[in-house]
């Protein structure tokens, strides 16, 4: 009888357990999962947080990405993010420590005091000497594209493993508490990421998020020979604005902006990973056998997500900065409160926002003070157009030195020329129903910029062309 070959087997195969498919969630296992999803989906986490545990966590990260591990500088907004890596720039430069000794005793605004204090409790063993005139070198290379990619491969690795272990039922049941769509050929990818809150904030650009004009709230706190030295030693230490796309030269500015200028444009929000919202739920919650090197790291950004907003990595230095301790939402998950800050940190930095544009504070807080010139220099389009809905599109076009360009008996067609903007256009029309004291109020409309004639204006508000609208069948 001839001899019936054996399959090879290889030693992993051997040694690896049988992996049992867990079958269904239990009561509790239900109830973490839910718990864990509202607050995935919630951008106030821990207050305050962990800095112990965020720190050992940062430092397993680091070294999974073969990289030495960093010192860690603490930030309780964005805000001080920003303002934190200029101020450290400029320590770099100031050889003698005159600039920083006058810093201490004439920030006087309480928003900078507060961050000067805390920044120099942190930096005394910060690597802040400028080199060849870049303020990042001293930091080394931005490490957060690298920690992330470790970090995703991880996730992948998991997912993959976990897999096999869990039923379908469970499968399912992680799609409709995460709600993750099918890939293009329609097959179920129970662990796709949905878009979070705070891919939003991702999007938003710092400049927009923090306001203008930083180094000029930064100077204006100072002695005149205080600005003159710091404009001086920006002068002749830091290197001038490199070209931009096709060689553009960016406009002269003072020395001193520099240090604000080179801070990165957008946010790094630590939740935007893809896959690890179930993934990192499965590896916490579920009892599914994944190797340590491939669990650890997930638990660790779990971990950073829980408690920083946004981080920030260096390879001799890594910035985390805390959650906001209050948000406002509207119904979409988008930045809104109609009566005051969106959004506010623990130092006391506050972020405006109208249906998840951020607006300037006077657009919420004090839109009397909102001014005509204010609105033009905008330039920012949609925070143009909420100045313009916040002022009064009425008393816009009336103070704005609109043009009247047609006038019937259907309404009045006023334009109005904006600077990098279609123009606004708008048809004031009289409502026929009366008031109870008998008066009659107009409407302002605003309509296509195309649109040349009131009865063409009137008519497109009722989806309709020109010479279909008939008042008099209007009911």
């Amino acid at each position: 009888m001839a001899d019936v070959p054996v399959p090879e087997v290889s030693e992993s195969e051997l040694s690896e357990p049988s992996l049992a498919v867990l079958a269904h969630l239990s009561e509790q296992q239900n109830q973490e999962l839910q718990q864990f999803a509202l607050h995935w989906h919630h951008v106030v986490r821990k207050q305050p947080p962990d800095r112990n545990e965020v720190g050992t966590a940062i430092a397993r990260l680091y070294r999974a990405a073969q990289i030495e591990v960093p010192l860690i500088l603490w930030c309780e907004s964005p805000w001080q993010m920003v303002t934190m890596r200029a101020m450290l720039g400029l320590i770099g430069i100031d050889a003698d420590n005159t600039i920083r000794q006058n810093l201490a005793n004439e920030l006087q605004d309480p928003l900078w005091k507060q961050m000067w204090q805390k920044l120099t409790a942190q930096i005394d063993n910060l690597p802040v000497a400028v080199v060849d005139g870049d303020i990042e070198k001293p930091f080394g290379a931005n490490a957060t594209s690298d920690i992330k990619l470790s970090v995703s491969s991880k996730v992948g690795a998991a997912q993959d493993k976990v897999t096999d272990q869990l039923s379908l039922h469970i499968k399912l049941r992680l799609r409709e508490v995460f709600r993750a769509p099918t890939d293009n050929n329609g097959e179920l990818r129970w662990m796709e990421r949905t878009p979070l809150i705070t891919t939003e904030f991702g999007i938003v650009q710092l400049r927009q998020l923090l306001g203008e004009d930083l180094s000029q709230q930064f100077l204006s706190q100072l002695t005149a020979e205080t600005q003159q030295a710091i404009n001086d030693l920006c002068k002749a230490r830091l290197k001038p604005p490199a070209p931009g796309l096709f060689g553009f030269t960016p406009p002269d500015k003072e020395p001193v902006a520099q240090l604000f200028e080179t801070q990165n444009e957008s946010l790094n929000s630590p939740a935007t990973l893809h896959d690890l919202d179930p993934v990192a739920f499965v590896l916490k919650y579920l009892p599914v056998i994944v190797a340590e090197e491939i669990r650890q790291p997930v638990l660790d950004w779990l971990t950073i997500k829980e408690n920083v907003f946004h981080i920030e990595c260096f390879e001799k230095l890594c910035m985390a900065c805390e959650a906001p301790v209050r948000v406002e939402l509207n119904e979409r998950n988008q930045l809104h409160n109609a009566h005051g800050p969106a959004m506010e940190f623990r130092d006391g930095c506050r972020v405006y926002a109208w249906n998840g544009v951020v607006v300037p504070a006077v657009a919420i807080e004090a839109t009397r003070n909102i001014t005509v010139e204010q609105i033009d220099k905008q330039e920012n389009l949609e925070v143009r157009r909420i100045l313009i809905q916040q002022y009064g599109l009425d008393k816009y076009l009336e103070d704005s030195g609109a043009v009247e360009i047609d006038a019937d008996e259907f309404g009045v067609l006023y334009k109005k020329t904006l600077p990098n903007d279609e123009p606004v256009v708008v048809v004031r029309v009289l409502n026929p129903t009366p008031e109870p004291d008998g008066t009659h109020k107009f409407y302002f409309l605003r309509v296509p910029p195309h649109i040349a004639t009131a009865r063409a204006a009137v008519a497109w508000t009722f989806n309709m062309k020109p010479e279909q609208y008939k008042p008099a069948s209007q009911s």
